[in-house]
């Protein structure tokens, strides 16, 4: 097949494979979140082979549009109940020990993320099946259930108790060993500086100073934290001594250096 190209001169133009011709004929929803298409692959599995496992989002091809159009809000509401309840039709005494609604409402956005129509399910069966009024009603009845004691338990981290930072304190102090007194030094740091342990870890040795008005305390900026975007954002901040050797973060410091000198270890610039 001959074709003019942009010089007017004539090229040669191969024809299409079959193969290519059918790859043409085919709309591809690519998988752009690795996250998301895990969800999908589970709700795939399910419809077409009644488990969770037989799409493993790692070798899976993206989807065709003409496969996720055949999704439904049944087809969703079964894999979610399956996922949750280890059923796919839950009767009333059944209970949902493996998802909590958080996890419900994340698989909703991680299907809908791929969906080809947007808009909410409407009674011609068009749209957007995670749009749907069952999808909704499953997710609020996990809810109730949630809410009564009668699902999975939260797992949600919770902010450590004074009894329990004390505890931890002097289980690092009685361990007399050098990373036990390096965790317990940044334990402190973060706790006076109501930081993140992984912003306490990345503070640098050249940030701390004696305070330039207050001989008796130091100052020194947290540089590396998720809400430190500039320079201006990590302005000097006072360290105070305490009464209670068991948060003062100036002992704490001056133990740490004595340490560390003592150990020769050389003071590079991390704490």
């Amino acid at each position: 097949m001959a074709k003019l190209d942009k010089a007017g001169r004539n090229r040669q133009v191969q024809p299409l494979r079959k193969q290519d011709q059918i790859l043409e004929s085919v709309t591809m929803v690519v998988p752009a979140n690795a996250g998301y298409f895990t969800y999908l692959c589970k709700c795939m599995s399910f419809k077409h082979h009644g488990n969770l496992t037989h799409y493993t989002p790692r070798t899976t091809d993206p989807f065709t549009e003409a496969e996720l159009v055949q999704l439904t809000p049944d087809d969703v509401v079964k894999y979610m109940s399956f996922a949750a309840y280890n059923t796919a039709t839950p009767g009333p005494e059944d209970r949902p020990l493996n998802w909590r609604s958080d996890t419900a409402e994340f698989a909703k956005k991680a299907i809908s993320y791929y969906m080809p129509n947007s808009g909410p399910w409407n009674q011609a069966g068009h749209g957007n099946p995670t749009r749907s009024r069952q999808v909704h009603q499953f997710i609020a009845n996990l809810k109730k259930q949630q809410v009564r004691q009668l699902g999975k338990m939260s797992a949600v981290k919770r902010d450590l108790s004074l009894a329990e930072f004390k505890l931890a304190a002097r289980i690092l102090e009685d361990a007399d060993d050098w990373n036990c007194n390096r965790w317990l030094q940044a334990m402190r740091m973060q706790f006076h500086m109501i930081g993140r342990g992984d912003d306490v870890h990345h503070m640098e040795t050249k940030s701390l100073h004696v305070h330039p008005k207050f001989d008796f305390a130091f100052q020194t900026k947290m540089m590396w934290s998720k809400n430190v975007l500039e320079e201006r954002d990590c302005p000097p901040q006072i360290l105070l001594g305490a009464a209670n050797p068991v948060f003062c973060i100036i002992l704490s410091l001056a133990v740490y250096l004595v340490h560390l000198r003592n150990a020769s270890v050389v003071l590079e610039l991390r704490l």
